[in-house]
C-alpha cells in the first residue's frame, strides 16, 4: 500500500507566531521587544525548512520564539 509523500511539521518553541496571519510579524516584533526590555538577550537563531526559531537567554533560562513560515 503506497501512502504517498507524508509531511509532518513539528513546531517547537515557547511562543508561536504565524507568518500568514495579517499581524503575525507585528506580534512577533512586539514580543521580541518585550523580552529585550526585560533583560533577555538573543543567543541563537535557527532555521529549518518551514520555521524560524529565535532563542533568548537570561541567566540560566531560555525562551524560544517561533515564526511559522509555511
Amino acid at each position: 500500500m503506497w501512502i504517498g509523500n507524508l509531511h509532518l511539521n513539528i513546531v517547537r518553541g515557547d511562543y508561536k507566531f504565524y507568518e500568514w496571519e495579517d499581524d503575525g510579524w507585528k506580534k512577533f516584533r512586539e514580543k521580541e521587544h518585550e523580552l529585550r526590555m526585560n533583560g533577555w538577550r538573543k543567543c541563537n537563531q535557527d532555521d529549518d525548512y518551514l520555521n524560524r526559531y529565535f532563542t533568548y537567554k537570561r541567566k540560566r533560562k531560555k525562551v524560544t520564539l517561533t515564526m511559522c513560515c509555511c
